[in-house]
This record gives C-alpha cells, sequence and structure tokens, in this order.
C-alpha cells in the first residue's frame, strides 16, 4: 500500500521539492488497477468500471438454415409458458426476441424450425450452437457404392408435416455396403454427421418400389419377358393406363401365360418384374400347408391379392418356394399374426371358400433384442448394433430402437439396451436399460421354477460361442419364469448386493408345443411318441414321453397324431389333442369360436361357432342375421393354458369320445406387456397396488383405457402417481405385474435463497421446474416457498476443493443435473449480472 503523504501546513514553504511530491501523490490516487474480467476507462467524471460479459445459455429455434462457413443465422429465443394447460404438448414459446450471429463451430448442418441450446460467446462474438446427435433424412443425388461418396439432398418438413427437398445439398461417405453393393440415385436414405472428423455417413437406405396390375399383351414362356399394359381403373378396373406397356420380367419362371393374362408387376430400380399369374384361382383344400410371405402381413390382415408362395419339401434336403401364390389372411382381430417377406408359416384353407389361407402358426419377429447404442436416443429412435435375439426372426445386425413412453431419453451412444418388439407398432422399443454387464451361461444341472443351479460361462473363441469351465450360481428370481435342463443357455447378471449369484434375465425354455406321433399304449397316465414339430423353445430331441394327468385322451393308441403343451410347473409335455390319422388332412374338423362367457385356466365356457359370412365379408356369430347355437369349449391342460373374455376368438376341436364339447388349441389372450402411467401412488390403497392408465399394450387383445397394477414382490414402494412404468400379464393370477417404473427428474431449473460466493460449498435454491423424469417440484404452486428446497454443489465434481466455479446473487437463475450416485445436485450454470462501478473522480 502507498505511504500516505503529510498535510501542508500554512507556515511550510512551497519548494519545488516538496511541489513534486505533492503532484505524484495525486498521481497516484487517481491510478486505477484492474484484474482479470474487468475493465477501465477514465472519463471526466471519473474512472468508469464494467464486468465482461459473461457466457450465457439459452433455448432458441432457429429461423433460417444454419450451413458450414455462416456465421450470421438468427433465432428467436424461447421460454417456458407456465401459463399453459396441463397435458400441453409444446410448453415452449416465442418471446419476441430474435438472436442473431447465430454459428455451429462444427460445421454442421442445422434446419430452419430446429430447436437447440446457443453459448454465447463474447471471444466468438457470435451464439455457439452446443453440439448434439445431427441426423437427416435425404435422398441420394447420385449412385453410392462401396467406400465411395455422393452428393445427398436433405429433406425437411413444410408447414403442413410433408417432406419436401430443402435445397441443401451434404457430400456423404457410405459406411454399411458391401463390396460390389451399390444404391442408387433417388433412394432415400439417412445421413449422420461423425462428432470428430465432422464427415456424412449414409447409415440407411430403401430403394422405390412401385406395384401395378395389368394384362400381358404377349404370350410368355417360362423365364422370358412380355409387354403388360398397366391397368389405371378404379377398383382395378380394366382401364389402360396412359402411360405406354412396360417391359416385365419373369424371375420366377413360373410357367407359359396367354396373351391377355391378367397379371401383378412389381417395379424394383427401374426394372418390372413379373410376379404372379392372376389368371389361377389358387389351390383350395382342408390339408395344413406351409407357405412364405413375398410381401409384410399387418396384425389381422390378409388382402385379396396373393402375399405368399407355397412351400414344399424338394425330395432331397430342405423346404423351397416352389408352389403356388396364395393369400393367407390373419382371422383373429385385432390380430395376432404379423411378418416382413421371407417369415414362413403353417396354414390351412377354409372350406368356405377358395385360395384364402388362414394362418395357425408363423414365424414372428424377434421378441427382444440386446445391443449397443450407435447414437443417442433422446430424439425418440435411434440405431442399435443387435448382439443377440430371442425368439423370432433375426432382426440383422443393426435395428431401430423406440423410446416409446419417453422414458429412456437419458440415454446415450455406447449404452446397452434391451428392447421389446411392439407388434401393434411394428417397431422396437427400449423396454430397459442395462447398468450390469451381462453374462453369457449354460446351465450344467437342471433349474427347477423358482430355484438356483450350477452354471458355467460362456465366451465367443473368435468362432463359436463356447463354455469356459468358470462355475457360476444362476437363479430365477421372479420364482415363476426360468426353468430348463442341463445344456440350456441364457444371460444373467450380477447384483451388487452379492457375489457369485446371478440373476437370470433370459434362458433358452423347453419348446412350447410339440407335435408327433403316439409309438405305444399308455401307462400310468404316460405314453412314448416320436416328435415331428416342436415350436417356440429347445429342440426336444426326436422322441418325448408325453402325459395325460386327466385321463382325457386314453382311447388314443400307437399311430395316433397328437399335439402337446409344455407344463412348466411340473416340467413336463402334457397332451392337448390327439387325432387318428386321416387321409382328408387333419384341420377339416377345427373349429372357429368366440366366448359367450368367460374362462379360467383349466376351466370351461360357453362359446358360439364364428362362421365366414360372405355378404359382410367378415366372421360373425350371427351368419345372415341367424345366431349360431351355443358350445362348450374347455382348457384340458393343467394347470391351465388359457384364460379369456367374453368375446375372445380362438380355434378349438370336437373329440372323438365325447360331443358338444370342444377342445382349446389356441384363444386370443389379454395383452402380454402394457405400458402406461400411474394415477395413484402404489400402496396408497390396497398394498401392492395402484391404479392407471394405459398408453399402450403388445402381443394380445387391448385391456382397456384403465387397469389395477400389482407389485407382488414389493420391489417399486416407491412408484408414485404420474410416473411412466411397464407391466407384463400373469396369465395364471390373472392381472398385471409391473417390471419397470421411470426414474426421478434428472435436470432442474431453480432460483437462489440467498447470496453466495466461490468459497461456499453448498447453496440453497427453489425448483421451478424440472424434466427428464418424474417432476420434484409441486406444479399447483403458487409461491417458492410451497417448492422444495434442493441443496446444489459442484465443484468438488471437478478438483476436490470443494468450492464453487460460480457466484450468485439471490433470485438468480440457473440449472443443475441429478448426480445419482452421490445423490446431490449440481450446478451446471448460475446466471452472473453484469456489475459495473463508477469512482468519482481524482481531486
Amino acid at each position: 500500500m502507498a505511504s500516505r503523504t503529510p498535510r501542508f501546513q500554512s507556515e511550510d514553504r512551497l519548494t519545488p521539492a516538496r511541489l513534486n511530491e505533492l503532484v505524484e501523490a495525486i498521481n497516484r490516487n487517481a491510478h486505477t488497477e484492474t484484474s482479470g474480467g474487468l475493465q477501465s476507462q477514465q472519463t471526466p467524471t471519473g474512472t468508469h468500471l464494467s464486468a465482461e460479459t459473461p457466457p450465457r445459455t439459452d433455448l432458441v429455434e432457429l429461423d433460417e438454415d444454419v450451413l458450414p462457413g455462416n456465421l450470421d443465422a438468427r433465432a428467436n429465443l424461447l421460454r417456458r409458458d407456465y401459463q399453459l394447460p396441463p397435458g400441453t404438448n409444446d410448453v415452449f414459446a416465442e418471446v419476441g426476441h430474435t438472436l442473431e450471429h447465430v454459428v455451429d463451430h462444427l460445421e454442421s448442418v442445422w434446419l430452419a424450425g430446429t430447436r437447440g441450446i446457443s453459448l454465447w460467446l463474447p471471444d466468438a462474438a457470435g451464439r455457439v450452437l452446443l453440439p448434439g446427435f445431427n441426423w437427416h433424412r435425404g435422398v441420394l443425388d447420385a449412385e453410392l457404392t462401396h467406400q465411395s461418396t455422393a452428393m445427398v439432398s436433405l429433406w425437411g418438413q413444410d408447414a403442413q408435416g410433408a417432406l419436401v427437398d430443402t435445397g441443401v445439398d451434404v457430400m456423404a461417405h457410405d459406411w454399411g455396403l458391401a463390396n460390389g453393393e451399390t444404391l442408387p440415385a433417388g433412394t432415400r436414405v439417412t445421413v449422420l454427421q461423425h462428432p470428430q472428423n465432422r464427415q456424412w455417413y449414409v447409415v440407411a437406405g430403401s430403394s422405390e418400389v412401385a406395384i401395378e396390375i395389368g394384362k400381358t399383351q404377349a404370350p410368355l414362356s417360362p423365364g422370358g419377358s412380355v409387354p403388360v399394359q398397366l391397368w389405371a381403373g378404379p377398383g382395378g378396373a380394366e382401364v389402360p393406363a396412359p402411360d405406354p406397356p412396360v417391359t416385365a420380367h419373369d424371375w420366377l419362371a413360373t410357367g407359359s401365360l396367354a396373351s391377355g393374362s391378367p397379371v401383378i408387376v412389381i417395379q424394383i430400380n427401374g426394372q418390372w418384374y413379373l410376379v404372379h399369374d392372376l389368371s389361377d384361382g389358387g389351390q383350395a383344400g382342408t390339408e395344413l400347408v406351409r407357405f412364405e410371405l413375398t410381401q409384410s402381413l399387418p396384425l389381422g390382415g390378409g388382402g385379396t391379392t396373393p402375399n405368399a408362395l407355397l412351400v414344399s419339401w424338394n425330395g432331397v434336403n430342405q423346404y423351397v418356394t416352389a408352389g403356388d401364390p396364395v393369400i393367407v389372411r390373419d382371422f383373429s382381430q385385432p390380430g395376432t399374426w404379423h411378418g416382413t417377406a421371407g417369415a414362413r408359416g403353417i396354414a390351412f384353407a377354409p372350406l368356405d371358400r377358395t385360395g384364402q389361407y388362414e394362418i395357425v402358426w408363423m414365424q414372428l419377429p424377434a421378441e427382444r433384442i440386446e445391443g449397443t447404442l450407435l447414437g443417442d436416443l433422446d430424439g425418440g429412435t435411434a440405431t442399435g448394433s443387435v448382439t443377440q435375439f430371442y425368439r423370432g426372426l433375426d432382426p440383422g445386425s443393426t435395428a431401430t430402437v423406440h423410446d416409446g413412453q419417453g422414458i429412456f431419453g437419458h440415454l446415450k451412444t455406447g449404452a446397452r439396451y434391451l428392447a421389446t418388439y411392439n407388434d401393434v407398432e411394428g417397431r422396437y422399443e427400449v423396454t430397459s436399460a442395462l447398468p450390469a454387464p451381462l453374462i453369457r451361461f449354460e446351465l450344467t444341472s437342471t433349474l427347477p421354477l423358482g430355484g438356483s443351479t450350477a452354471a458355467e460361462t460362456v465366451e465367443w473363441d473368435g468362432a463359436n460361442y463356447v463354455p469356459t469351465g468358470s462355475g457360476i450360481i444362476v437363479r430365477d428370481f421372479t420364482g415363476e419364469k426360468w426353468h430348463g435342463a442341463a445344456g440350456a443357455r441364457g444371460l444373467a447378471f450380477e447384483p451388487p448386493d452379492r457375489s457369485g449369484q446371478y440373476e437370470i434375465i433370459w434362458l433358452e425354455l423347453p419348446a412350447e408345443r410339440i407335435a408327433g406321433t403316439l409309438t405305444g399304449a399308455w401307462t400310468s397316465g404316460t405314453a412314448p411318441a416320436s416328435v415331428t414339430n416342436f415350436y417356440r423353445g429347445l429342440d426336444p430331441g426326436s422322441t418325448a414321453t408325453v402325459h395325460d394327468p386327466q385321463g382325457l385322451f386314453t382311447h388314443a393308441g400307437t399311430g395316433d397324431k397328437f399335439l402337446a403343451t409344455y407344463n412348466d410347473r411340473d416340467q413336463r409335455y402334457e397332451v392337448t389333442a390327439v387325432r387318428p390319422p386321416m387321409s382328408g388332412g387333419e384341420s377339416a374338423n377345427l373349429l372357429r369360436f368366440e366366448l359367450s362367457t368367460p374362462l379360467v385356466p383349466g376351466g370351461s365356457a360357453n362359446a358360439q361357432e364364428l362362421s365366414w359370412d360372405s355378404g359382410g365379408s367378415t366372421y360373425t356369430t350371427s351368419p345372415g342375421g341367424v345366431p349360431n347355437p351355443t358350445l362348450t369349449v374347455r382348457d384340458s391342460s393343467d394347470p391351465g393354458s388359457w384364460r379369456g373374455e367374453t368375446g375372445f376368438q380362438g380355434f378349438a376341436y370336437e373329440p372323438a369320445d365325447r360331443t358338444g364339447q370342444f377342445e382349446i388349441l389356441w384363444l386370443e389372450q389379454l395383452a402380454e406387456r402394457i405400458a402406461g402411467t400411474l394415477t395413484e401412488d402404489l400402496n396408497s390403497g390396497i398394498p401392492g397396488e395402484a391404479a392407471a392408465t394405459v398408453n399402450g399394450f403388445y402381443r394380445g387383445q387391448d385391456p382397456g383405457a384403465t387397469v389395477i397394477v400389482h407389485d407382488t414382490q414389493g420391489m417399486f414402494p416407491w412408484a408414485r402417481s404420474g410416473q411412466k412404468f411397464l407391466a407384463t400379464y400373469q396369465r395364471e393370477l390373472g392381472h398385471y405385474e409391473i417390471t419397470f417404473v421411470q426414474h426421478a427428474a434428472q435436470w432442474v431449473d431453480f432460483k437462489v435463497v440467498s447470496d453466495f460466493y466461490f468459497t461456499s460449498a453448498t447453496f440453497q435454491a427453489y425448483v421451478y421446474h424440472s424434466w427428464d423424469g418424474t417432476p420434484v417440484h409441486n406444479p399447483a404452486a403458487t409461491t417458492d416457498g410451497e417448492r422444495p428446497i434442493v441443496v446444489i454443489e459442484n465443484k468438488a465434481k471437478f478438483d476436490g476443493s470443494g468450492e464453487f466455479l460460480f457466484e450468485g446473487e439471490s433470485a438468480a437463475t440457473g440449472l443443475a443435473q441429478y448426480d445419482r450416485e452421490a445423490g446431490v445436485w449440481r450446478c451446471v450454470w448460475v446466471e452472473c449480472p453484469k456489475v459495473e462501478l463508477v469512482l468519482p473522480p481524482s481531486p
């Protein structure tokens, strides 16, 4: 500190030295020093000090495209509108303030209308868009080949939601094409921008396909080509299209066609192909047939044109699609069977019409998949790698997964997930993140339901999965789901509360159903049998012992064909139907029915036969307005496989030893899984129960708008009203059991209670908004005092000092993220107002 100059006394002499001393003191007092972040300016009225403008983040919606090199884009500032009624989809509104100088420092492409977070940086003289998962829809402007590049026109949406060309083009690289593969110009693709090298990559594509009907204009020989005049009339009327005939190739080489034959042609990448001959009425009969889909089949669908080919044994070593084109139909409503081209199944031809087969069984898409996200899920969808799939067709090496209920938006690239196929929406929806690494295992001894047993881990050796010999204990913690014999393989994880005991996530189960022929007589309720077919589960081998615990099939003997269902509790196959060999085919006595009264597992119920009403083109219990008689249907399995409500439909057959009592082969079931929102706290009324609304249901009948869900194991006592959940139907108990409940909020907006400084360790704040999970504030509160107080700290997260990176004043606003491991809220940003100081002029 400078020394103080003695005051000038009246008797002192004003010498030159004394005068210089006074001038130096005046100059010294007028000098101002500043530290970093503070600016100084001398003015006639004194010294003016001001703080540098601090960085600031804003939620914005782009007013125009942000392209590489564009440093002056504009965006509209958004704020949360708290006056909107509950349930409003978009809660952010423009405040009438336009922000300028918006730029993306990674030189990405942002389309007008996109929302994002902008960060004001004084040194950058602009508002920098924070990087995120950047992808776009587009169309190839030129052919893309293996390891090449092509220009892609980016497509967005107009005000009406229609896809339109934005006029923005990017150069994109091939990422997934095999050597020799190409995508032609005009192919619709998805492009992703890599955050490190900022290059664009094509990750998905689909060629345009057109399907038309018409007539041949010349004879066709097998494997040849023929001109086809397309039709343009309504409903397929024979009105020639204005365009000239197209040349179609007979890629199936199915046979000769005369000139004037009605056909279907399909265009793929500019080339037309003849895919079906309409002049043949199709195959009729009563026997079961095998088929393979030639196009996608929606739930409950069928159509009026062929969608499958009959499959037959080639006499040597495989089944081939060498049969006639046919129509296969899912007669159940709202539907049970669906799939894409290539899926195979079994169907039968009803006696009441020709060329239309009804599906008894079909391969379905994989029920569940496991993999790793290749992009962030915060946009509702992401591409994921598929490392495992269960119960269904191979989905390929990658799949698009969806966050159907908005529960898993926090999952980022690299997160491991489990996803379940949504039959209604036709897509995979994430049902669980995988916090603990999964291990593969193989049972070394029998696992009973609800029990535990020895197993050994299984690893990939570069060519196959092989047991490692490392012993572990695996457990069925559900008590009623997993069981199996030695050799069955599965997935499990090690809970954090115990070591060496793994809980089963999934396990290969014995085949659900088998079909075969009895090879001996009944002895004490059992008989030997050969197995000709099995469905959904492990191969039971060529022989099996089947059981008749109720004594329903004692009339059956050697040579009789049978169907049997696996009894999980007693771990054995129990016969559900027996039929002596018949030359006319086994499906001739199948009966379609609709329940008139509810059915419980192992019980019986009243029903009416479903008949085809050609006048209404539908199934009905009253064809022509005349009700079908009432009959009795029975669930002969023990302890019971089928539960149904009035109106459920199914298949049954009439046993040879009694009349009027039909044994159920298949019945529509209530939805296997539901997703919804709790409307009351769990345990607030009846322990282990809560009321809920249903947001979505999968694989089965609609459970209705509201249900009662259960927590029998007491795993979710913290679940509260408003939280989203997933639940599985317990058929034996007749209720839905909760399997997942949404986590609490991850982010909050807050307002500081009182001033705090860099040396603080914590400070108090009021929460006025939260998101990414269950809210942590009271939306109906009117004052800050009614909202919960949270304690927020930050700097120790980075350097262990226990101090803040910020300082703030009372009523300053900010943003915080919840740290799950530490159980505290960590400050991400807090408002820092500009400070200005004006000093009086020097004397």
